[in-house]
């Protein structure tokens, strides 16, 4: 009887990871390059996505979706899909010309609020509000700033942040919704039968990325693509 169990739920598993597979038409990190540098040369825009071109991401059955994540500040991107799943990955841009500041200040004069660390914010740190504070700097130091808390709260930052400093894109890293080392649940569907299992993350990873993940039960390692936190979705048979 447990081997009749054991071998049907082999089958529903093998089933559904190639169901799977066959679901996932995979957006790498060289189509969304692509689809960066067609938008930017259509806006006139002088800058470049970075990205990995092997870095993998859900489908999309419509075009990818290319905005700032500050309007008028292009050196952090928000590249989104629609449909069939949403979801979105928040990309540094580098640039060899200039461009406006996160919220278009006249830089040659004149003052504008925007947000400050209230306190020394140590690197690797989740900000929160309490750790920011809306102020008055000149709009020379405010070119490129954050002006609302909003778009900062939750990210980490990315090296030793001082009091008073004004935040900026490169001050800060997106979180993670899966670290390295993580214990991960590997959720596998099939119709209406869905088989879970855990694992352990082998890399970091955000929502729509592809991780490389490894069972705990049979110690071997697959990809997988990050369903929501602490959660993966297989690519390949585990």
């Amino acid at each position: 009887m447990k081997m009749v169990i054991r071998s049907f739920l082999s089958f529903i598993l093998i089933s559904a990871l190639q169901q799977v597979a066959a679901e996932n038409n995979i957006v790498y990190g060289a189509d969304i390059e692509k689809r960066v540098d067609n938008f930017f040369q259509a806006e006139g825009i002088d800058r470049k996505v970075i990205i990995s071109p092997k870095r993998a991401y859900f489908s999309c059955a419509d075009e990818l979706q290319v905005k700032p994540r500050i309007d008028g500040d292009w050196s952090t991107i928000s590249v989104s899909c629609l449909d069939p799943k949403k979801w979105v990955v928040t990309l540094r841009t580098s640039s060899q010309g200039s461009d406006s500041g996160a919220s278009g200040q006249n830089i040659i004069g004149g003052t504008s609020t925007v947000v400050f660390a209230k306190h020394n914010i140590p690197m690797g740190k989740i900000i929160s509000a309490d750790d920011l504070e809306l102020k008055l700097a000149a709009n020379r130091s405010a070119h490129g700033a954050y002006t609302d808390l909003e778009k900062i709260i939750g990210h980490k930052a990315k090296k030793n942040i001082t009091r008073d400093a004004v935040l900026k894109s490169r001050h800060l890293i997106a979180a993670n919704d899966i670290d390295k080392d993580d214990d991960v649940l590997i959720i596998v569907g099939a119709g209406g039968l869905t088989i879970s299992t855990y694992g352990q993350a082998m890399e970091d990873g955000q929502v729509g990325e592809m991780i490389i993940v490894k069972n705990l039960s049979s110690n071997k390692e697959f990809k997988a693509i990050v369903l929501s936190e602490k959660k993966v979705r297989p690519l390949t048979n585990m």
